[in-house]
């Protein structure tokens, strides 16, 4: 494996469960995270592979402002968003070199990278996956610069230059420049387990995946989505889990715990595996008057879904 770095910025407080992210990060040993954050993280015990570095949003404005040499200004801290793309220009400030890079959030949790990222997949893609919680990017001019090239309803300076939040590092952004000059892409969502922020239990976006009973786990470095179905216990296994938009307390799991269940509203302890139904039950409930709330937004997640299956 080349050396690939993950970005990370953050603004603000880290989450409660920062421990439990490190945790992933340190299971991959083969992969360094840049973390660029103005918060204090002394009180973490950082893996050798996380390297954390302090930067104030001010620090970072000035920073892309003469790295893109445009105007640069931030309605909120949300809008460094759109600057993904760009996140090579703080690679010097991590004074080591990387042969791909990429970014990533923080409301995730890894599984084993290397189970899913290849060498044969870096070396036949300038960009790797489309999505904002993890995207790798070649360290090349090509692919670092080609947020810049010309798309018909696109123009990155206008873009950037906007205090607002634009959704550039995405679907409605980067990805529809790359595919306009057709770079070179790899692209497998199915590999990620992506949850719905709409529904209060834990379930993948795409409604054709979900299962009655089904549980998302970290095990020993593994993030695993168990099921029973038919009297039986399944796994499948992800590269990252992205519960986004939730907010997630700590129940009764441990400070960097190895092993823990990821309950709908935070995470659990998690003793054995498989897991009991009464598990189930307690971290992923599917109770009746959250379903009957929710279905208007179940009926449009299931067209989606099915319309994304036939094309």
């Amino acid at each position: 494996m080349p050396p690939v770095a993950i970005i990370a910025v953050y603004f603000g407080r880290l989450p409660s469960y920062f421990d439990l992210w490190l945790t992933s990060c340190r299971f991959n040993p083969g992969f360094d995270w840049l973390v660029f954050t103005d918060c204090d993280w002394r009180a973490f015990d950082i893996p050798a592979n996380v390297h954390m570095h302090a930067l104030t949003l001010d620090e970072f404005r000035r920073v892309a402002a003469d790295a893109l040499g445009i105007p640069v200004r931030f309605g909120s801290p949300y809008k460094v968003c759109d600057f993904r793309p760009a996140y090579w220009m703080l690679l010097p400030l991590a004074g080591r070199p990387y042969a791909y890079w990429g970014h990533c959030d923080l409301d995730m949790i890894f599984g084993r990278l290397d189970r899913f990222i290849c060498a044969d997949i870096l070396d036949g893609a300038e960009k790797i996956f489309s999505v904002g919680h993890l995207t790798l990017y070649r360290n090349c001019p090509e692919a670092n610069f080609m947020f810049r090239r010309h798309h018909p309803e696109l123009n990155w300076v206008e873009i950037l230059s906007d205090e607002r939040h634009r959704g550039f590092d995405e679907h409605i952004g980067v990805n529809r420049i790359w595919c306009y000059h057709g770079g070179r892409t790899y692209v497998d969502e199915t590999i990620i387990a992506d949850l719905d922020p709409h529904v209060r239990r834990l379930e993948f976006v795409n409604a054709l995946r979900n299962r009655r009973q089904q549980l998302f786990y970290f095990d020993q470095g593994k993030v695993l989505c168990g099921v029973y179905s038919g009297g039986r216990w399944s796994t499948s296994e992800y590269m990252y889990v992205h519960f986004q938009k939730r907010a997630m307390a700590r129940r009764s799991c441990d400070p960097y715990a190895s092993r823990f269940a990821i309950a709908s509203d935070g995470f659990g302890g998690l003793a054995a595996v498989p897991p009991g139904k009464d598990l189930i039950r307690e971290y992923n409930p599917a109770r009746l008057a959250d379903l009957s709330k929710e279905l208007p937004h179940r009926v449009r997640r299931l067209i989606r879904s099915v319309r994304g299956k036939i094309a």
